[in-house]
């Protein structure tokens, strides 16, 4: 029989590595923004990669190899003509849909448009969006509804 199919020997094991170096469950995964790919870490904050470490606590690690020259034509032609070619629009959605892939409140977001389909997009992510159609009165309703200060009218 096989030492670790005997119950006694696993537990004495579990309770040796417990004592050197006690970590609980919760103390793994805590940080959404640090994604494990096969070849290391990757930090969604700053672009980072770095090698894995035990000090970032990660359990779960993605079947994906990370590659920073990587590019997916159908998205950027995707993204490029939904913003019409706004380079400034297409970083702010990639960011938006960043927040809404992470799950990260940190930056809290509301995404305001005047094209339905990008609204549509918006609240798929987790966002909550705004459908603008030229009527500031309704935008001023749904900001204060959603908690977000809005100037006086003038």
């Amino acid at each position: 029989m096989n030492r670790w199919q005997v119950r006694r020997n696993r537990e004495t094991i579990l309770k040796d590595a417990a004592s050197v170096y006690p970590v609980r469950l919760a103390d793994f995964d805590k940080d959404p923004y640090l994604y494990n790919c096969l070849n290391g870490t990757l930090d969604l904050r700053t672009r980072e990669f770095r090698p894995h470490s035990p000090a970032d606590m990660l359990s779960i690690i993605a079947k994906v190899r990370y590659i920073p020259e990587a590019r997916s034509e159908l998205w950027e032609r995707v993204i490029w003509e939904a913003m019409q070619g706004d380079m400034g629009k297409i970083a702010f959605l990639q960011k938006a849909m960043g927040y809404g892939l992470t799950g990260g409140t940190a930056e809290e977001c509301f995404f305001i448009d005047d094209l339905h389909l990008n609204v549509e997009a918006a609240r798929w992510c987790g966002m909550r969006a705004f459908h603008y159609q030229n009527d500031i009165s309704r935008l001023r309703a749904a900001l204060r509804e959603a908690g977000i200060p809005v100037a006086s009218e003038r």
